[in-house]
């Protein structure tokens, strides 16, 4: 049909050899599908110019004299699963079963006498054509409809797109092009030449049909509206039939807007939808996280709780805690830490116990061994709680190699509550004036102390007690605030190593043996008896030696004060005094001692040879020997005096008086009376009820400048001092560093 409408302008239509139509193929071709077979299968539904046939199972549209459907119409296809065939409706014997004006009901059999099979209802009202196909079929078979519409329908249109239908491409092969419209979906079908065809709107009904576009072969030339449905009873198809376009037109307007809402409704329940189940997932991420979290807590408890316990000492109110983490040793009194980040550490002779690789080994409740192990050196703690307010503190070391060691410390770091710091001698507050690289040192008069306690003016904390036990002469403790993170109330003790010393062998060495004393309100003891001391002299004139200090009793009355007889030397900036010196007697008699002194921060020792040659005089003599190249820029003999004695006096030259001030600055100049060359002269002083000293240098060409001034707030002494000043780098050898006399006058 389609070639003779395309190929021939005249056709003729027999019927048992007579001519009963003939004319333009387009007038003769629909004659002939809606009269040609079995009458009682045949009906028309007619409306406004709208025809529609239905002929032995398959349907055409007309509208006025003009095919929409093309001669292969439309019809129903049943596909055979068993024999993998489709099966056209147009095979079945049909019967009209009614026809009223706008409806009529078809029947298909599979035989003129045989079982239903097929039912068409086909509904014209309005312009609108309504199709509904029900299948009897038993197996139900999978169906679809067909709908050949005629090529001058070229376009389509949905609510969100639109297009064009492409040029036939095969002889027989359909072409699917990808519009697959599930139910409620309109598809519209028009033309975009001037014509006489209607615009076709489809819509399948049923929720689960589905609507598909093709192009047939280009011997059937037509567009092919295909439905289908997962029920395999029923097809439904709607057609609107719009004979005007601007009605065609503003259905796909209000689609398009209803269609915006829809989507809009579809992407809020789908984000809603995806929200829930982002929630959903959510809620169970967390719930997963928090049970992980729940047992690596669990773990990390029942780990950490079995740290702790092998990592603890306690009795009574004390316990400390060895805190690998932070590597440090941590105090606990009545639960509260007293200790600042740093705890209890050493320094040897790198900055703390950081760098090692820790290993604890309780002993019991109350004992732990802890043993530090670096590249180059180990350290060995035995930390035992003795007493319920005793911690007791043994520390040894094990060198591979022979290193240098000049300083060394065991340090207590307290928290900043701690204010208050007390010694045998003295006692005063944390000083946080004045930090130098982030240190507040408290200046002791006395470092050679074996004792240092530390309290809170609040009593908030315990009073503490840090003590060196064993060697206590060879010690000297440090009192400073320090300034890390937080602020820590320190003490510390360091050994003192002479110079020559420093050199430490290969092997196990002791380090430090101590113990820390809490809440204790015990008076310090006072073990000067046991630090080094020499005396001579008699009833008269008595000189005492402790320690790098030299003491002048006349008649029972105490004239020196603060350091007493001292030397002191300036090296890089830096003064060290006798009292620094580790000390050793070389030879005494009841007239005469000579004792050694070796520094422990320059490489330099002394001599001093001190004799009572009279009943009023002393003599002072001093040797140096310097065991490494070194900077001494200044040499100092000094002596500290009583702040009772007014007037000083150089014989024979100049005379003054001594003011009652004492600076609490470094910077004393403002309070030195007189500087210069004395020459065989010698500095005097004198005062009320006190007997007149003459200080004299024997050996002028070598110490020729003398001083008299007042000292510092901390010893408020007068000094008398002989000096000199070194331009040169001092090479290992002997030096004779001073000579003089000290004499002393009754008024």
């Amino acid at each position: 049909m389609g070639m003779i409408n395309k190929l021939c302008d005249r056709a003729i239509l027999f019927e048992k050899g007579r001519i009963i139509k003939e004319g333009h193929p387009q007038s003769v071709i629909p004659y002939y599908l809606e009269t040609a077979g079995e009458k009682f299968g045949i009906a028309l539904l007619e409306q406004q110019g709208l025809r529609v046939v239905f002929n032995n199972g398959r349907l055409s549209i007309a509208y006025t004299q003009n095919f929409i459907s093309s001669f292969v119409g439309g019809y129903c296809a049943s596909f055979d699963n068993l024999l993998k065939i489709h099966s056209p409706s147009t095979n079945l014997f049909w019967k009209i079963k009614s026809i009223l004006a706008s409806e009529l009901i078809a029947e298909g059999k599979s035989s003129e006498d045989g079982v239903p099979l097929q039912y068409f209802r086909i509904n014209l009202q309005d312009n609108i054509l309504d199709l509904t196909i029900r299948n009897f079929e038993i197996p139900p078979k999978q169906h679809n409809f067909n709908l050949f519409l005629v090529a001058n329908y070229d376009r389509w249109i949905l609510a969100d797109k639109e297009g064009c239908f492409p040029e036939f491409s095969h002889r027989t092969n359909w072409h699917d092009f990808g519009l697959n419209l599930s139910s409620s979906r309109k598809l519209g079908i028009f033309t975009g030449s001037e014509n006489l065809l209607p615009a076709l709107i489809f819509e399948a009904k049923a929720e689960d049909s589905s609507l598909k576009i093709f192009n047939s072969g280009y011997d059937q030339e037509s567009r092919i509206i295909h439905l289908s449905s997962s029920n395999s009873r029923e097809l439904s198809l709607n057609i609107r039939v719009c004979l005007e376009k601007e009605d065609f037109d503003n259905f796909f307007i209000q689609e398009q807007k209803f269609w915006l809402i829809q989507q809009q409704e579809e992407e809020r329940l789908a984000r809603e939808e995806a929200e829930r189940i982002r929630q959903i997932e959510e809620d169970r991420r967390i719930e997963e996280e928090r049970l992980a979290r729940e047992e690596a807590e669990r773990q990390e408890h029942a780990t950490r709780e079995l740290y702790l316990r092998s990592h603890i000492i306690s009795r009574g109110d004390c316990r400390l805690f060895v805190d690998k983490d932070n590597s440090c040793l941590r105090v606990y009194f009545k639960d509260k830490e007293i200790t600042s980040e740093g705890g209890i550490n050493s320094i040897f002779p790198s900055k703390h116990l950081i760098g090692y690789y820790w290993h604890a080994e309780k002993l019991d409740q109350d004992e732990l061994l802890l043993s530090l192990e670096s590249d180059s050196l180990k350290q060995f703690w035995r930390l035992k709680f003795q007493q319920d307010n005793i911690l007791t503190i043994k520390i040894a070391i094990e060198i591979k190699n022979e290193i240098p060691v000049v300083n060394r410390f065991i340090r207590l770091e307290l928290i900043n509550s701690y204010d208050l710091w007390e010694t045998p001698y003295e006692k005063g507050l944390f000083s946080d004036a004045e930090y130098i690289n982030d240190i507040s040192p408290v200046r002791l008069k006395d470092v050679r102390v074996c004792q240092v306690a530390a309290a809170s003016s609040n009593k908030e904390f315990p009073r503490i007690i840090f003590e060196v036990l064993g060697k206590e002469e060879q010690y000297a403790a440090g009192v400073f605030r320090q300034q890390q993170s937080q602020e820590a109330s320190c003490i510390s003790f360091c050994p003192i190593l002479p110079w020559s010393n420093k050199l430490l062998p290969a092997g196990k060495h002791d380090f430090f043996e101590g113990r820390i004393i809490f809440d204790s309100q015990d008076k310090l003891e006072d073990k000067g008896s046991e630090k080094f001391r020499v005396l001579i002299g008699d009833q008269s004139l008595r000189f005492s030696f402790n320690s790098g200090r030299g003491n002048i009793v006349w008649k029972g009355k105490t004239l020196s004060s603060g350091l007493g007889v001292y030397t002191a030397l300036r090296s890089q900036n830096i003064w060290y005094d006798s009292t620094q010196a580790a000390w050793r007697y070389i030879k005494k008699n009841k007239k005469r001692m000579v004792i050694e002194g070796r520094w422990p921060h320059i490489p330099v020792s002394q001599i001093w040879d001190l004799e009572v040659i009279s009943d009023d005089s002393i003599h002072w003599k001093v040797e140096m020997e310097v065991y490494s190249q070194v900077n001494i820029e200044i040499e100092q003999a000094s002596i500290m005096l009583i702040n009772e004695y007014r007037e000083w006096f150089i014989e024979n030259s100049s005379n003054g008086k001594f003011l009652d001030e004492f600076t609490k600055d470094y910077d004393i100049l403002p309070f030195r009376y007189w500087y210069g060359l004395v020459g065989k002269n010698g500095l005097g002083v004198t005062g009320n009820s006190l007997p007149k000293i003459i200080f004299t240098n024997t050996m002028c060409e070598q110490m020729a400048k003398g001083l008299l001034e007042n000292s510092d707030f901390l010893h408020c002494s007068r000094i008398i001092q002989y000096q000199k000043y070194n331009n040169e780098i001092l090479l290992p050898k002997k030096y004779s560093y001073f000579s003089g006399l000290i004499k002393i006058e009754d008024k």
